[in-house]
């Protein structure tokens, strides 16, 4: 699939993840009454190739999303969360999904970052490029991964996505979870 800036954009198209077997696929269709099957992205867990590319959109976009979080929101101060972020990075990139081209495992699309016990589910992190980000395709993620409720450790800027119930617990950033 390639992706362009100009052009059609992906607002006439909805993402929604697919398991068969052990196969996993990121399914693209369009949101018109035929939902046409439009292109298939296969999942994989992450490899060492997928590393630098993940953590630095990890820690790119956590810049981005600390600047649209007032201060008082957060209960952790500002300073430890900065510093954090790139370790929690370094810690839990082993812990991602890659959304990948067919046959190409090096052309990402998106990305997942959770951690599931018996206990709890835990998201760190969603990455999806901003062509895609109307396409449903981090709640595709989410739902598949961590399902609708779950554990995340930094506020969001935005309201979490609808149905969802997310607790937010700034400990669980640490190397212990």
């Amino acid at each position: 699939m390639v992706l362009k800036r100009k052009g059609p954009t992906l607002k006439s198209f909805y993402a929604n993840v697919l398991e068969t077997g052990s196969l996993i696929t990121l399914e693209l269709r369009r949101r018109d009454s035929s939902g046409e099957l439009i292109d298939s992205l296969p999942i994989i867990r992450a490899k060492l190739e997928h590393r630098s590319f993940i953590i630095s959109t990890w820690v790119k976009s956590y810049q981005s999303q600390a600047r649209r979080i007032r201060y008082e929101s957060m209960p952790v101060p500002h300073d430890v969360y900065r510093d954090g972020e790139s370790l929690l990075a370094e810690l839990r990139w082993k812990d991602s999904h890659v959304v990948v081209s067919p046959g190409d495992e090096f052309t990402i699309h998106a990305w997942i970052c959770s951690y599931s016990t018996p206990g709890a589910k835990r998201l760190y992190h969603v990455y999806v490029p901003p062509l895609l980000r109307s396409s449903r395709v981090a709640k595709s993620l989410v739902e598949h991964y961590v399902g609708k409720e779950y554990l995340v450790g930094k506020p969001w800027p935005n309201a979490p996505p609808s149905g969802h119930v997310v607790h937010f617990d700034p400990y669980m950033n640490g190397a212990g979870h």
